[in-house]
Order: structure tokens, then sequence, then C-alpha cells
């Protein structure tokens, strides 16, 4: 988990908690959980320190250790609650929208979670893999299951509605994911092919439409031969 010097590793094992010192007044899990995400948008995550944090926050070091016990504690914190969101959009619009409109939904949240946090891999790498008992990751398990529970519900709406077919979810899932991530994390190349002044924001709406187009209709119901 976190190094001698605050920054993320993963031993399974959390530090322990002293008491906040009087710079915590007034700051609490969730203005450190803020502070967190917005470092972790601009620095590499081996970059990442509970100093860092804590100047992002404007508090001592040691409340992160107070609330998080680890750095590594803490940005699995951040990195479930970015999926949480993404959770609590579908489950909203599973009880009015279309299966199609749900299909789009995944899409749309995948891309903007990947060009609004660029480390977020490397951060799955580095803090939810690096120890495969430790509480991160089965933390970050359950959440895994419960997105692919999602793509799962997805396809059976829309296969009872007879707008899709029935696909393995974990297939179109990693698929999705896939194309989502490589175009948000990839800017240079996306200069390369789009010209200088492309990057993944100015694209998004753009590619959006296009892989909502490429995935729905590769999802589309067969005509059954013969």
């Amino acid at each position: 988990m976190a190094s001698s010097g605050g920054k993320a590793q993963s031993n399974g094992k959390r530090h322990s908690r002293g008491r906040p010192s009087k710079d915590a007044d007034g700051v609490g899990r969730e203005a450190l959980m803020e502070a967190a995400e917005r470092v972790l948008r601009r620095l590499p995550p081996a970059e990442v320190t509970r100093l860092a944090i804590a100047e992002e926050a404007g508090v001592d070091p040691n409340l992160v250790r107070y609330y998080f016990g680890t750095v590594s504690h803490l940005i699995s914190e951040v990195v479930l609650a970015s999926h949480r969101h993404i959770f609590a959009a579908f489950e909203q619009k599973t009880k009015m929208a279309d299966p199609i409109d749900l299909l789009r939904l995944r899409v749309s949240e995948w891309l903007r979670l990947f060009i609004d946090n660029p480390y977020h891999h490397q951060l799955l790498t580095m803090v939810m893999y690096a120890d495969l008992a430790s509480e991160e990751h089965a933390a970050w398990k359950e959440s895994l299951d419960r997105s692919v529970g999602y793509t799962r519900l997805g396809l059976e709406l829309g296969e009872k509605s007879g707008q899709l077919r029935t696909v393995e979810p974990r297939f179109l899932q990693i698929a999705m994911l896939g194309m989502t991530e490589f175009f948000a994390n990839n800017g240079a190349i996306l200069k390369d092919m789009f010209g200088p002044e492309a990057t993944p924001e100015s694209l998004r709406a753009d590619y959006e439409a296009f892989l909502f187009d490429l995935v729905t209709n590769g999802l589309r119901p067969r005509a059954k031969k013969g």
C-alpha cells in the first residue's frame, strides 16, 4: 500500500490511523476524496503521495492516514466512487429507458470516465491488482461483478424487447471498455490521424455516436438462415 514516502503501493494491510491535527477542522473524508480525485487526474500514479493530496486539500498529511490509513486505500475509494456514479446513472435509466438507450449510456459513461481520468487503468493495476488478497482487490472485484451485471441486464432487456440478440456480456464489456479507453488515452495518435488540434474531448461526441452505432448494429437480432 503506502510506502514510508506516502506513495501508492499495496500489501493488503492498512497502517494505523492517528488523530487528525487541528488542521483537520472542517475537512472530512469527502473533501480529501475530492482533492485526491483532482490530483489523480493530473499526476501519474507513481507520483501521487500523501503530501500531494494533503497540499491539494490544504491540510496536514497525517489527515490522509487518519481517514484512509494509506494512500492506496484512498485511491481505491476514489476509483470505486467513480464507478458508483456510473451505476447510479444506469439504475436511474433502467426505470424508464429503452434498452438501446441503456447501451448508449454505457458507452457515454465509460468515455467520460476515461477522458476525465487519464490514469484510471494505471490506478487499477497499481492499487486494485497489486495484491489479489487485499481489501482493495476484493472491493474492486465486487464493483466489477456489479458492472458486468448491468451490462447483462441491458442485454436481457434488449433481447426481451426484440431489439438485441444474446451475446456473452463479459465479452461485450471488455470490447466496449477497450474501445473507449484506447480512444481516451491516446491523444497523440488522435493528433496524427485527425490533425494537431484533435483531442479526445473535441472528438468525443462524434466517436460516441460512431461507437454506439457500431455496437448497436453488431447486436441487432440476425435473420435465421433457411
